[in-house]
């Protein structure tokens, strides 16, 4: 029986022991290997392991949350700002769990007509710290706000997208539509998608022999040339081709390594054509 002083000082010392963590046998790349095995054949097991260890989280939340997150307002083109800030899913999007939220490396955005929106939404994208590819369909983005847009993305700046891709979207000018995409937020970009994209102003028709529809261009640094960043930041007094995609593959030529365009010929029929760098 151990007594006095320095017995006291043993039975701290066995106490304080007691609770150190014990050390992973497996290498995390093994443990890793389990976890992609086991998501095949039974979800509660892999629930399971998410709560079990630690080193064993981060991979079964791969599999057990979805990779992608939409916010589609679609429904709610009528409502009120404050309407649409008390949707579930809206609230779903705003305050979402730190965890989860990690794994979100994907996002589409829709149906936005209200530039305050806009701006709010976009503010939030800071809460997902991996969301690599951002897909903004139907939204409404207004000449007057931009300004403000870039300030407000300068307190909450978003997660470094590689990938933006736009649909549906009038911008009013070619000034405009290069002020979003050049943005310094938007630094990162490699990948620039664009689908039926327009300008309410100074939007020249299509020729008689055929029209481009959509676009998508990419820089991979690989094949040197700059960025598409700074190919937009060098861009000066810039006169507008006419359109979106005229005016994209004029400023980032340089930048462009690979090119795929849908152009619709005078016959009406839609051919893809795709060049590489």
């Amino acid at each position: 029986m151990i007594t006095g002083r320095r017995g006291s000082r043993m039975l701290l010392l066995r106490s304080a022991s007691a609770v150190i963590p014990i050390p992973d046998p497996f290498p995390q790349e093994l443990v890793d290997r389990i976890i992609d095995e086991v998501r095949h054949r039974c979800i509660a097991t892999l629930k399971a392991c998410s709560v079990v260890c630690r080193s064993w989280r981060t991979r079964a939340m791969r599999h057990l949350v979805r990779p992608s997150f939409t916010l589609d307002l679609s429904h709610s083109r009528s409502s009120t700002i404050k309407t649409i800030q008390t949707l579930p899913q809206f609230i779903k999007f705003k305050a979402p769990p730190t965890f989860p939220a990690s794994f979100v490396t994907a996002m589409y955005i829709g149906c936005i007509y209200k530039a305050k929106l806009v701006q709010e939404v976009m503010c939030y994208l800071h809460l997902y710290p991996n969301l690599r590819e951002l897909e903004l369909d139907d939204v409404f983005f207004s000449h007057s706000i931009m300004k403000t847009l870039s300030k407000a993305l300068d307190k909450f700046p978003p997660p470094p997208l590689h990938r933006l891709d736009l649909r549906e979207i009038s911008f009013t000018d070619s000034e405009h539509f290069l002020s979003f995409v050049g943005m310094s937020h938007f630094s990162a970009i490699s990948v620039l998608d664009m689908d039926c994209i327009s300008y309410s102003k100074g939007q020249r028709k299509c020729s008689n022999r055929f029209c481009w529809k959509n676009a998508s261009v990419k820089h991979d640094p690989r094949f040197g040339g700059p960025s598409f960043a700074t190919s937009l930041a060098l861009r000066g007094d810039y006169q507008s081709a006419g359109s979106p995609i005229k005016d994209i593959i004029h400023l980032l030529g340089k930048s462009i390594t690979e090119l795929k365009l849908a152009v619709c010929f005078e016959t009406g029929k839609l051919t893809r054509s795709r060049l590489f760098r």
